[in-house]
């Protein structure tokens, strides 16, 4: 669960603008000062036409926990940075027939780090088989995921809905309020222990935007539009009043735009 106390809002929206640096963890913790919690929804808007809704504000969006709403004391609008974790499937199918998919997925994410999004972004890349590598940690650095990447090969079984659901915690440790997981995978589950429906609760349930390209599919089309909605990812903070009590608690996230479709967490478990 993402949150942060009202007193130190100032200080992360002033965090979040600056260039690429090197990150001081030291510097970065919060000093938490009151007993308002903020909960942080990230927020994807398309339209009707599938495309990504931009230029929205603060008023636009309404939030609701349990049924009930919450007034929004945090936002960030698209031109902030996102901390961004790549997960890339290097189990053997994707190595099948001369390694096209695997080829393609490489070529694929190396143009979304290198030309597709803001210098700005932070990277984490991990591939996985029937485990999770972390190859690269958190970091600025283009060249840094690009390296790993090239060096990354097919082989093993693939545990998809494991993978997503170990590194969703990971993701959720970037630097930055937004957070997203681009998952590159030919979808051939075949060992994992979490099931799918377990997988998407999990996702659900967390503040990290999951992003999906098969690379059977349209994988180009597939990634542009995952790299325009990265692009123009919203955070909203809302403050609730609601005790740690162990439960799973509901959100809804309503935008005041005509036909517009709203992707953002779903509940927030209160432990």
């Amino acid at each position: 669960m993402a949150r942060m106390r009202a007193a130190v809002l100032v200080a992360t929206l002033a965090a979040v603008g600056v260039a690429a640096q090197p990150f001081d963890a030291a510097q970065s913790t919060p000093t938490f000062t009151t007993a308002v919690d903020v909960v942080t929804v990230n927020v994807t808007v398309t339209g009707r036409d599938g495309r990504v809704v931009s230029g929205l504000r603060k008023d636009d969006f309404s939030v609701f926990e349990d049924g009930r709403r919450r007034d929004i004391v945090y936002f960030e609008d698209e031109s902030t940075p996102v901390s961004l974790g790549i997960l890339l499937d290097a189990s053997g199918s994707m190595g099948d027939n001369r390694g096209v998919k695997l080829n393609l997925a490489r070529d694929l994410i190396s143009t979304l780090v290198t030309r597709d999004l803001e210098a700005t972004t932070e990277w984490m890349f991990a591939r996985f088989t029937s485990t999770v590598v972390v190859a690269q940690e958190w970091t600025t650095d283009r060249a840094a995921i690009v390296q790993p990447l090239r060096e990354t090969r097919a082989t093993g079984n693939t545990s998809l809905y494991d993978a997503i659901a170990l590194s969703i915690p990971l993701v959720q440790e970037g630097h930055f309020g937004k957070k997203a997981l681009l998952v590159v995978s030919d979808e051939a589950e075949t060992t994992s222990l979490v099931t799918r429906e377990e997988a998407l609760r999990e996702i659900g349930a967390h503040d990290v935007r999951v992003h999906m390209v098969d690379v059977r599919k349209d994988a180009a089309g597939e990634m542009a539009r995952v790299a325009e909605a990265l692009r123009h990812q919203y955070l909203v903070g809302y403050s609730t009043n609601v005790p740690a009590d162990g439960g799973r608690h509901a959100i809804r996230v309503d935008v005041r735009a005509r036909g517009a479709s709203v992707s953002a967490r779903r509940e927030l478990s209160r432990s």
